[in-house]
């Protein structure tokens, strides 16, 4: 009866050991590919092309070779036009991307009086369609 005391214990300490080290595999990486460990931190510089609209109005709206991006959030949608390109924006799986943030950097970003201006937004990617806000800096 000991032994077989013994075995299960052991069988049961084995069973947790690998439930936490498969756990700590899976969180070493992110999804979309972007390792979590590492910081990508991103910097993105443009101005609001159009708020409420689609990538497909902006397109229209604008005849340039410009670059968009549609950010979605909980609050609405907006175009972005892009100034300069980063290589982690090149490796994102869409130009419709996911941006979570606090509402008064929604509001920042949206409002009417900063759709001509160039702005800042600072955030790190987690995955390849969603950013979180850090800051957004109106430049002029």
């Amino acid at each position: 009866m000991t032994t077989l005391s013994k075995t299960i214990r052991t069988g049961v300490a084995a069973a947790l050991l690998l439930a936490g080290v498969s756990t700590g595999a899976q969180a070493f990486m992110g999804i979309g590919g972007f390792p979590t460990q590492e910081n990508h931190g991103l910097t993105l510089k443009g101005s609001v092309v159009c708020t409420g609209c689609s990538l497909a109005d902006a397109y229209n709206m604008k005849s340039d070779n410009a670059r968009f991006y549609q950010l979605s959030s909980n609050q609405g949608r907006m175009v972005l036009k892009v100034e300069g390109e980063s290589a982690l924006w090149n490796r994102l799986a869409s130009q419709q991307i996911w941006v979570r943030a606090e509402s008064h950097l929604l509001q920042k970003l949206a409002a009417k009086e900063n759709q001509a201006k160039t702005i800042e937004i600072t955030g790190i990617v987690s995955n390849a369609r969603t950013m979180d806000v850090n800051s957004v800096a109106i430049i002029n």
